[in-house]
């Protein structure tokens, strides 16, 4: 089974689905599942449940935890989806690395400014070739660019925005031609998660 397979299941009919899970090889990172354990409570609040030990009633606190990969086995029956017939799997996944830092270039003309980077994970060699970055575990989940005034030293973040992953270059849609002397300009190679490698440059208007 892949992981859009569909399982035919009749009604008063016992069904045994036999699953062997396996790390899926892309040319982009994979993020781990970082959410409460009760997504539809607010995190630090007690909520009560049942323990596993003596299955008497406990509490617990909602807290955010790292599930790392999660597959949400379901069904596309909204009955059975009101009836809580949908479950996280979460399967043993690749620690991801932090990728290798982007060298970044900024070019200036005709008062827009162009970006790009280096990508230390390039798809350019097809899946499963020698040398493929398929797979690696470096691959960036995508690219955070941020911008922060420099008015004797470095000022608070005023904007950021995201790119997509394998797409190293992008227009900078924070410049502001009437703005700041000079602007730093912040890359993450490793998207919204924690542990990202950054490069900053000075931007000047043009």
């Amino acid at each position: 089974m892949g992981w859009k397979d569909t399982v035919r299941m009749n009604p008063l009919e016992d069904t045994i689905v036999a699953l062997r899970p396996i790390a899926p090889e892309v040319p982009f990172g994979l993020p781990d599942s970082v959410r409460p354990i009760d997504v539809t409570r607010p995190v630090g609040v007690s909520e009560p449940t049942i323990s596993l030990v003596d299955g008497q009633p406990t509490t617990f606190t909602n807290a955010l935890v790292n599930f790392g990969w999660e597959y949400v086995w379901h069904c596309h029956i909204l009955g059975h989806e009101e009836n809580d017939m949908m479950r996280p799997i979460k399967t043993n996944h690749v620690a991801p690395v932090v990728p290798d830092a982007p060298v970044l270039t900024v070019a200036s003309s005709s008062g827009a400014v162009n970006l790009s980077w280096t990508d230390g994970t390039p798809a350019t060699t097809p899946f499963g070739a020698t040398g493929s970055s398929w797979g690696d575990p470096k691959g960036e989940m995508g690219y955070r660019i941020e911008r922060a005034p420099i008015t004797g030293g470095l000022g608070g973040t005023v904007g950021s925005y995201s790119a997509l992953p394998e797409r190293p270059r992008e227009p900078d849609r924070l410049f502001r031609p009437d703005g700041n002397a000079g602007d730093r300009l912040q890359l993450s190679s490793h998207g919204l998660q924690p542990g990202g490698r950054f490069v900053d440059v000075e931007c000047l208007p043009g």
